[in-house]
């Protein structure tokens, strides 16, 4: 209904989404609507109804999800917090239209600044929209999701023990790219959009099944990045040659190095190698830094604790069988100050480790992790009650250690 000021009580609708704005009306658009993650069509319809909207009007779409957790819309969410009071039921679960291939959320936005907190649907349990609906209502404050803006869809879900132990990882730590800032992705062999015909990239014309010709170069799987080391498959060769189609500075795939596997199913699998290996972004690369020793941090990530947080806040940890780690994920971990000799404490275990996995000892093997894992607990200043919520079996962990 529109009043005498010419704007509307409410706008209602299931905007089109899927497509990306291009050409002249990306400029017309973006100049009367301003930016928007991906020149996305269904963010510039938000755009749209607050102009349409008198003050205390509200907007009521249905929308993909994915605004809640894509890293390039973390500004956008921002923006939100500051020109709408906010009730989000994020149907993360289930699909709400047949078909779909998106899952969405019911955004119910009033154009209004004066609300400190968002109001939403908690998505724990809830598997249909019946069981949705039933469920309760959560408050947050609008300054908790700033802080934790990497992810809303694991905040609507995840229970307050849980949302403010997160925060205590992250409190008073820098991140991980502040002492390790080279941080890549592997090459890209093959791609259409460089000129490729698809005959070269139908065939894998630059990869080989045998040594067969000279400098060929080991081919590294996801699969061969384990917990603290890297073991080469032995079955696959590439030619790193002029014809790859976005390569890396070849630094990234020789010396001493850790490489952390894009699937993070069942944990965070994080390899050490100083060996010459090559691969694609189903691994992620991270050369030595300054003062953080690589070996300490080969520790932290393969820890308990750092599962732990990857999964209680990162953007794609919850996608089903394949949960990923994002390279933007590695560079923002949270590290702690360390002292030189707890440097050397965990290096000496990680180097034991190293070792005993090779004689075979998986008893040996699993004393010297846990050893790891408590140290970290430590080092984060975690208490015996946040322990239990990164590891629910500490107190039988702990006896077994004693006998």
């Amino acid at each position: 209904m529109i009043f005498s000021g010419g704007f509307f009580d409410i706008v209602i609708g299931n905007p089109p989404y899927g497509v990306s704005i291009k050409g002249s009306s990306r400029k017309t658009i973006s100049e009367s609507l301003g930016k928007v993650p991906d020149f996305e069509i269904y963010y510039y319809f938000i755009e749209l109804a607050n102009t349409l909207l008198k003050t205390d009007g509200i907007k009521a779409y249905i929308i993909p999800n994915t605004f809640l957790f894509n890293v390039f819309a973390s500004e956008y969410r921002k923006r939100l917090l500051n020109n709408w009071d906010i009730f989000i039921i994020d149907c993360t679960a289930f699909k709400i239209f047949e078909g779909a291939t998106v899952f969405n959320a019911i955004t119910i936005f009033k154009k209004s600044t004066f609300n400190d907190f968002l109001k939403y649907k908690i998505t724990s349990d809830s598997n249909t929209f019946s069981d949705l609906i039933k469920s309760g209502n959560g408050i947050i404050s609008k300054s908790y999701l700033i802080e934790n803006n990497q992810n809303w869809c694991l905040v609507f879900k995840l229970n307050t023990n849980v949302l403010n132990l997160i925060s205590k990882i992250k409190k008073g730590k820098r991140k991980l790219q502040q002492y390790f800032p080279e941080i890549s992705q592997g090459l890209i062999a093959y791609d259409k959009y460089q000129g490729q015909t698809d005959e070269i990239i139908k065939s894998r014309a630059y990869h080989y099944q045998s040594n067969i010709k000279p400098n060929l170069k080991k081919w590294l799987w996801g699969s061969d990045v384990n917990r603290f080391s890297v073991v080469w498959n032995e079955r696959e060769w590439i030619d790193y040659c002029d014809g790859i189609a976005n390569p890396r500075n070849p630094k990234f795939f020789k010396n001493e190095r850790l490489l952390v596997r894009e699937i993070t199913n069942p944990s965070i699998f994080c390899g050490f190698t100083d060996q010459e290996l090559y691969h694609d972004p189903a691994n992620i690369v991270i050369l030595k830094g300054g003062s953080y020793s690589l070996k300490v941090l080969l520790a932290i990530l393969n820890s308990k604790l750092a599962t732990y947080y990857h999964f209680n806040s990162s953007p794609k940890a919850t996608k089903g069988a394949f949960p990923k780690i994002l390279v933007e994920d590695i560079k923002n971990f949270p590290l702690p100050e360390i002292t030189e000799q707890d440097q050397s404490k965990l290096t000496s275990l990680v180097n034991r480790l190293l070792d005993t996995r090779g004689s075979n000892s998986t008893a040996d093997v699993n004393h010297i992790e846990w050893k790891l894992d408590e140290f970290i607990f430590k080092l984060y200043n975690l208490t015996f009650d946040e322990i239990k919520l990164v590891e629910p079996n500490f107190l039988e962990l702990v006896e077994e250690e004693v006998k």
